[in-house]
């Protein structure tokens, strides 16, 4: 009876191991990185206001977590490097892509969504971040995550900071073509190395829709030293705001 025991627990216990090894952040397919990281090695820059996240929520966006296949999609106007990332910042789930040069117009990535099941990942909280690898270019390219085809409109958007000390805040969006401001938002409170959404619902001023063009996201935090100083930190991003991303009618699959 003894001998039978612990051989049940060993059985128990080597199934768990593997079941973590499953879960692991590491390459996959020979196309990703991809799983759990046991310790968030993507530290806050000091100085700086560090851009994790930005996210479009369209007509496509949904929260089922039951999917065997999600996609990612970002515009370019141009063949670029950009390096990718999805990340959920509270499960320490990462996912980067391996490919770093994509082609002008709609890019798609796809990958299967077992792990994210696993751990009860939604795609609405998964954060995401296309960044142009060009040295003092400040441009990023908005990520979809989506789980069925179609074509994708642009209804929203999340920008998600990370501060590395606690912040007032400060944000404005403006339209890079009629200098016109969309956006602002005002002495919002920040606690240090957490995540704060900024919003923007893609209207002009006069709460219109807003049309194809170029947009800044600029954003000031102010933070003071024990003696009382004040400190102000900038930073600011660019990207092309395109109301209709894909027009694509297709299926999804995922292709090792």
């Amino acid at each position: 009876m003894k001998k039978i025991l612990v051989l049940i627990f060993i059985t128990v216990i080597t199934t768990g191991q593997v079941f973590s090894q499953d879960n692991t952040y590491r390459k996959r397919d020979g196309n990703r990185f991809e799983g759990i990281k046991q310790t968030r090695v993507e530290k806050v820059a000091r100085n700086k206001i560090t851009l994790l996240s930005a996210i479009v929520s369209s007509n496509q966006s949904s929260s089922i977590i039951e999917m065997d296949t999600v996609k990612l999609g970002f515009y370019l106007n141009d063949r670029e490097r950009v390096t990718i990332t999805i990340c959920e910042w509270g499960k320490n789930y990462f996912m980067v892509p391996v490919r770093h040069l994509w082609n002008k117009g709609f890019n798609e990535f796809a990958w299967p969504g077992k792990i994210l099941q696993k751990n009860q990942i939604h795609t609405f909280d998964l954060f995401g971040l296309a960044k142009v690898d060009k040295p003092g270019v400040r441009k990023i390219c908005p990520i979809v995550v989506y789980t069925k085809p179609g074509p994708i409109l642009v209804r929203h958007y999340d920008f998600v900071i990370i501060p590395f000390r606690t912040l007032d805040l400060e944000y404005k969006i403006f339209d890079l073509v009629s200098r016109q401001l969309l956006a602002k938002g005002n002495k919002i409170d920040c606690a240090k190395d957490q995540p704060i959404i900024i919003p923007w619902n893609c209207t002009d001023n006069q709460g219109k829709s807003l049309k194809e063009t170029m947009v800044q996201l600029q954003i000031k935090g102010t933070y003071f030293t024990p003696l009382g100083d004040s400190h102000n930190l900038r930073t600011s991003f660019k990207f092309l705001h395109k109301p209709l991303l894909s027009q694509k009618i297709g299926t999804i699959s995922f292709k090792r």
